[in-house]
């Protein structure tokens, strides 16, 4: 007799929850957080969300950040870094997004698949943060530039936003942000992150003169906010273009 799609949702999740549930020590010994003066960065980052979102002026878990400096950008890159969808993860969202299964679900099963669930959910977010909080570091989060980088290529929007607003901050190099930004202004599917793409090509100055074809290109975008930020960026490269035009000149006059 075959076993029904929805039976073996059920049976492939009891057995994933005690495979999960045997390894958990073993994955304990196996992958080891980083660290700064003693807790997790996780944790960090965590206390430093919190504390932002909820208006606190404890700044305890920023401050670690900034006296580590480069060490902390390193940590906060590894943080970063796409962690792969685990077998546990994809079969509690398989289970909770059925509604007529998830109703079924023996109570501990459920209460596992939701948890899960929960936890993925906040490790996208703890990725997003991460980022937030190299930006933060401006010049020191040198070590961090290849992860921000691939950062901007996530499959979360959050994440790629984050690490799209972040790159002139934390100063990648333009030969290396600006191809990216530019590509990303017009081909990501996300309207809040060509924004973002938008207003970071504006903080690169005349650096980012090879976007000026895509930011125009990107006045014409369907989504509200993009044509005002690629007008901003447009004034402010061009601003500093003339700029440093003027600049020429007048040394050139000079000698």
């Amino acid at each position: 007799m075959s076993i029904g799609w929805e039976k073996r949702c059920l049976l492939l999740g009891a057995g994933t929850m005690v495979i999960v549930a045997c390894g958990a020590g073993v994955l304990g010994l196996l992958t080891r957080e980083p660290t700064l003066e003693g807790r997790t960065v996780r944790s960090l980052v965590r206390q430093a969300r919190h504390n932002s979102q909820s208006g606190s002026t404890n700044y305890e878990a920023s401050a670690v950040f900034h006296r580590n400096g480069a060490k902390a950008a390193a940590a906060l890159g590894k943080m970063v870094a796409p962690a792969h969808r685990s077998l546990a993860g994809l079969v509690a969202r398989c289970l909770t997004e059925r509604y007529s299964l998830a109703s079924r679900l023996p109570a501990p099963l459920r209460t596992w698949a939701e948890k899960t669930v929960l936890e993925e959910e906040r490790r996208i977010s703890d990725r997003e943060w991460a980022v937030v909080w190299c930006a933060s570091l401006g010049p020191d989060a040198r070590a961090a530039h290849p992860a921000i980088l691939a950062a901007c290529r996530d499959l979360d929007s959050s994440v790629r936003a984050a690490a799209v607003k972040s790159l002139a901050r934390i100063e990648v190099r333009p030969d290396q942000a600006i191809p990216l930004l530019s590509q990303i202004l017009l081909q990501d599917c996300s309207g809040s992150v060509r924004g973002w793409a938008a207003f970071s090509l504006g903080l690169y100055g005349d650096n980012a003169e090879a976007a000026i074809p895509a930011l125009r290109q990107a006045t014409s975008d369907p989504y509200w906010l993009v044509p005002s930020r690629a007008r901003e960026a447009l004034k402010q490269i061009e601003t500093a273009m003339a700029g440093k035009e003027k600049t020429k000149q007048a040394v050139s006059t000079a000698l």
